[in-house]
């Protein structure tokens, strides 16, 4: 259901109303990121009448599990950019060319920077993290041992990010979220993991482009 009220909305967007700017891009992923964490919790409200199958259980997180996330968001910032670096090494060796990852921050151009980057900073890491960890991953966990449930569901977060280079280092960066959930039972934890890596990453690419 939330991916196909993204690509409605894609269709609307650009093929009805032909609105092809960087505006229409923000607008569309803002979209994208409520249809996914607003619809994942539509879903199991209706479905259970409540959001604990998901992790989210009123006052069931503390302040040790935000920073127990904030560590893990660390160490997956880490291990992806390893793991993104490799990537690069293997295609550049394959292909005889540096290969350049994706830059989300500048996806709809320099103007709507600052507005990218709160999506990035503070709608992924609720959205993303109650569809992935808190639906898929614990699905998943549900049905097969953690390492296949947080392979798996991690391979699917690097997939629908859509960036070749950037696929190998998302699914190592979700595995660690999914061992923050698993460990602190709370979704509170990968949140605040998502959002340490989104914001040290968009820090540095917002002072990047102030340094140009």
């Amino acid at each position: 259901m939330p991916f196909g009220v993204a690509l409605l909305a894609d269709i609307v967007f650009y093929a009805v109303l032909g609105w092809h700017g960087g505006g229409a891009g923000v607008l569309l992923t803002a979209i994208q990121q409520a249809a996914l964490g607003g619809g994942t919790l539509w879903w199991v409200r209706t479905r259970y009448g409540t959001f604990e199958p998901l992790g989210l259980r009123s006052g069931g997180w503390s302040w040790r599990d935000v920073g127990a996330g904030a560590a893990a968001g660390l160490g997956a910032l880490a291990a992806g950019t390893i793991a993104i670096a490799i990537t690069m090494a293997v295609v550049r060796a394959i292909t005889g060319h540096t290969p350049e990852p994706s830059d989300p921050l500048r996806s709809f151009g320099d103007v709507w920077l600052f507005p990218t980057a709160l999506l990035a900073v503070f709608v992924a890491p609720v959205c993303e993290e109650i569809a992935f960890r808190g639906f898929l991953f614990g699905g998943l966990r549900l049905r097969m041992r953690f390492l296949w449930a947080a392979v798996v569901s991690g391979a699917l977060f690097g997939l629908v990010h859509g960036d070749p280079i950037r696929i190998v280092g998302l699914a190592v960066t979700g595995v660690i979220l999914a061992v923050a959930y698993e460990r602190r039972r709370t979704l509170v934890a990968p949140m605040a993991a998502h959002f340490t890596n989104n914001l040290v990453v968009v820090t540095l690419g917002i002072l990047v482009h102030l340094a140009r």
